[in-house]
């Protein structure tokens, strides 16, 4: 990769205390927040993201800080580390800045540092109450409205990949492991 593409990369890539730095200078555009974890990068986030970028001028993506998604879905998470997936966002083209969020309160934390025209969330069933959420309120302290984006890619999750992969894993040693013969006498 050529040094003029690394250098456009990382210059996507800020520090959460650069935010208001940021809302300064593009106070004139319509400022587009979303976040997430983005563990195992598939076609649901670029089309997610994509779809977030219409709605504004700059697109300013969170994602979620090692330490918050320990949290949220346990010790052998994440797989990939933040600072690579703050990388493979900003690698893409509908991405205008990205950020590492800090671990606790960190959606709310941020919306109320950057101060977004729009906040993204996803149209999801686990998400009927988002008018009601802590990030919907911060977002009306400052006038900022929240949208939906329906999934882009409805069956395709980063926990979703992780099970099949070891799943293929599982079967795969498993068939190693036993000879025919063997499975037979296993089945009856």
């Amino acid at each position: 990769m050529s040094n003029h593409i690394k250098e456009k990369i990382q210059n996507k890539i800020v520090r959460f205390v650069d935010l208001p730095k940021l809302r300064r200078k593009f106070n004139d555009k319509k400022i587009v927040f979303t976040a997430g974890g983005f563990d195992l990068i598939h076609v649901g986030h670029t089309r997610y993201l994509s779809e977030a970028k219409v709605c504004g001028d700059i697109l300013i993506v969170g994602v979620s800080s090692n330490a918050e998604i320990k949290m949220l879905k346990g010790v052998d998470r994440p797989i990939v580390d933040e600072s690579a997936r703050a990388e493979m966002i900003a690698s893409l083209m509908v991405v205008d800045y990205i950020f590492i969020m800090p671990p606790i309160n960190a959606v709310v934390s941020s919306i109320e540092t950057l101060k977004p025209n729009i906040l993204i969330v996803p149209d999801d069933d686990w998400n009927t109450g988002y008018k009601d959420s802590p990030e919907a309120k911060s977002m009306s302290k400052f006038g900022g409205e929240v949208a939906l984006v329906k999934r882009q890619g409805p069956y395709i999750s980063s926990s979703g990949m992780i099970e099949k992969a070891a799943a293929v894993m599982i079967r795969t040693n498993f068939q190693r492991f036993f000879t025919p013969e063997m499975m037979r006498e296993l089945k009856g």
